[in-house]
Order: C-alpha cells, then structure tokens, then sequence
C-alpha cells in the first residue's frame, strides 16, 4: 500500500526534525522533506509527489496565506493543513477561505491526533481540532465574529491595550514605531465599531481574547 507522503513547510528547524521524525515512524506515512516557510515551498509542492502538506501558521499568517493562496491558483492535488495554536484560532477562518483543508492545533494534540488529521484530509475531508472548532462555532455570538476582520498584529495591539500598556510600551514589547501601534489601534477601534480603548479592554475580556 502506498504511504501517505507528508510535507513539512515549518521555519523551526527543531520542530521541522521532530514532526518529519515522527511521521516517518508511523506505518503508512512518509515525510518526503521539509522546508522552512518561503516561496520555495510552493515549487516543491508544485514539482513533488506530495499527498499532504504541513504548514507553519503560527507565527508568519501572511507567509502562510501566499502558499496556501499560490497552491490554490496551480490546482495542485496536495492538502493542506495548517499547523497553529488555539491562541490564534481566529486566524483559521482566514486560512480556509484562502484553501486549506485543515487547521491542527500543535500545541493541545497528542501523536495519533497528528495521523488521524492526516488520514482525514488524504481521503478528501476536512479536520479542524476541537479547540479551534470551538472557538468558530460561538463567535457569532460573543462578537468574536469582528476578530477575523483583524491581522495578526491588530488583535495583538488589542490585547496589549486591553491589558493597560501605553502606546509606547506595547511599540517596545512589539518592536514596532508608536506610530505603528496607533495606526493599528484606529484601524482595530474602526473593524470592532468601538469608541475608545476602555471598550476595546471589555471587548478583548467578553470574548477571551484576555484574562480579566
């Protein structure tokens, strides 16, 4: 029976080596490479035998969403799973629409959670792990909805002032200009529809984005 090839793109060599490891102990899989998240990834995928591929969408969401987007227009067979954290679970709305078939949360998932997901998606199904699933499911509802409107760097600039820092603290904690944040402060206030960042602090704890 032929295995499942399996494509890591993931720009921690640590854990590009530890998930091909595993995969390839596992009978009936194959790690056939990995790769750190670039524009070569897309060429690899392009030109390989590749059942399924393992992305990186933790930390780079744009670089991800380029492949994941790319992938698409070639009309490749290769699935696509994105590897994230529930921390970013908002991010997962964006990385379906723009073509993945899965969003595997790393973090809260045992081994044969990782097999089970890939088995999914190489029989043409979908897998989104429960904790993200969760968070979809009761957006509509707590006003989690207006999230997705958000980049990565907007729901981390709600936080920070939902957590009380000054404009030029989070620039510090960022390692963006002050008038970086404010930009991202307006255009966040804007999406969400609120007034001020007493709002934005109750609106990041009503739908835990935050700790109260």
């Amino acid at each position: 029976m032929k295995p499942i090839r399996v494509m890591i793109a993931h720009q921690h060599c640590l854990m590009r080596l530890a998930l091909g490891s595993l995969i390839s102990s596992q009978e009936g899989f194959l790690s056939i490479d990995s790769l750190a998240l670039s524009d070569s990834v897309v060429t690899a995928v392009c030109c390989g035998d590749v059942d399924v591929l393992l992305i990186d969408g933790c930390l780079e969401e744009r670089d991800c969403l380029d492949v994941v987007q790319a992938l698409g227009k070639f009309e490749v067979k290769t699935r696509v799973m994105v590897l994230t954290q529930t921390k970013f679970w908002y991010a997962a709305s964006r990385f379906l629409k723009a073509g993945a078939q899965g969003c595997f949360a790393i973090e809260e998932s045992e081994p044969e959670e990782v097999f089970k997901a890939i088995r999914k998606l190489y029989r043409g199904g979908v897998y989104i792990s429960p904790e993200i699933m969760e968070h979809l499911l009761i957006q509509p509802f707590v006003g989690l909805d207006k999230v997705r409107d958000l980049s990565e760097r907007e729901v981390q600039v709600l936080c920070q002032l939902a957590s009380g820092k000054t404009t030029q603290e989070i620039a510090r904690c960022l390692c963006i200009s002050p008038r970086t944040v404010e930009s991202h402060r307006g255009n966040t206030l804007r999406k969400i529809g609120l007034r001020n960042n007493v709002d934005a602090a109750r609106y990041a704890i009503r739908t835990g984005l935050v700790q109260a």
